[in-house]
């Protein structure tokens, strides 16, 4: 029987902040109320099928959150490294599933590498590095194309870059790339000073703790992404982020503050050029009960 919790095609619903008109899609609509649930369902049904028992993971929360329910489903033990900044209603939500929570001090980097010690003994179900979860990510590219069928612009924030590349291997596969706009806060915009080939930054505390990634371990695969489909990096500051996150709310979409990045971001990007209905998809990825 394949895993399952119950998912669905994720509705898009057409929206305009601050006059920017785009396509909301509401992947926090998934079981565990993110875009995660695509990729932890994708490698937890195959590690379920092959028998394996216990796994390790880290993860700022929507992550551990999504691979601790897939886990609780497939009956095997999970251990999940967070770092002590993350939200509590992603760590209870973690607990809930009845996964183990292994608090790391520092950001969100500290908990990869605290993680390392771990996977030497225990399987390390990784949604940065195991291809599965790719594989899984991509499965919202058939339901972009159904909704969307003019889609030309896919605005998105970028962290370690699951959506992104699930997006590009997606769209690859169907023998075209929309243009792929990257949204980083300007806190922490490793992928950024990538793109633009400038000196890193120093990482600084940010609502969008979600991204708030230093040392994203497939950049230089993230790059080359947007670099293909023609698109951009850009970032937005968090008095940004929040404008949006509050747009939205007043719309009655209730997002977590990092969902609200792409669309500040979008909002930032077209706001001298509004594109024509219909041609941008801005994905909102996690819903805003796991920041209360």
């Amino acid at each position: 029987t394949e895993l399952s919790l119950g998912e669905v095609e994720t509705p898009v619903v057409p929206r305009s902040l601050s006059g920017v008109p785009m396509e909301l899609k509401l992947d926090y609509m998934m079981p565990s109320g993110s875009f995660k649930d695509r990729g932890a369902r994708a490698l937890i049904g195959c590690l379920q099928a092959w028998g394996i028992s216990e796994i390790v993971e880290d993860s700022s929360g929507n992550a551990g959150a999504s691979i601790a329910a897939y886990a609780a489903a497939a009956s095997i033990r999970c251990r999940i490294f967070v770092p002590t900044s993350t939200s509590s209603g992603k760590t209870k939500q973690i607990q809930a599933y009845g996964a183990e929570i292994q608090r790391v001090p520092g950001p969100r980097d500290a908990a990869a590498e605290a993680v390392e010690q771990a996977a030497r003994t225990t399987y390390y179900a990784s949604h940065v590095y195991n291809p599965l979860f790719f594989a899984g990510t991509q499965t919202i590219v058939p339901e972009i194309i159904r909704q969307c069928p003019k889609v030309q612009y896919i605005v998105t924030p970028v962290g370690n870059g699951t959506l992104l590349l699930g997006l590009y291997q997606g769209f690859a596969a169907e023998g075209w790339l929309p243009k792929f706009v990257a949204v980083q806060s300007s806190s922490c915009a490793p992928i950024y000073s990538g793109f633009h080939r400038l000196p890193g930054q120093e990482l600084k505390p940010t609502i969008a703790e979600g991204i708030a990634v230093q040392k994203p371990a497939r950049l230089s695969s993230i790059v080359d992404a947007i670099r293909a489909s023609g698109g951009t990096v850009l970032t937005v500051d968090d008095t940004a982020v929040d404008n949006a996150w509050r747009q939205l709310g007043a719309m009655g979409l209730f997002v977590e503050k990092t969902a609200a990045v792409a669309p500040a971001g979008a909002v930032e990007y077209f706001a001298q050029h509004p594109p024509r209905p219909g041609r941008v998809v801005v994905p909102l990825t996690g819903m805003g009960l796991k920041q209360c």
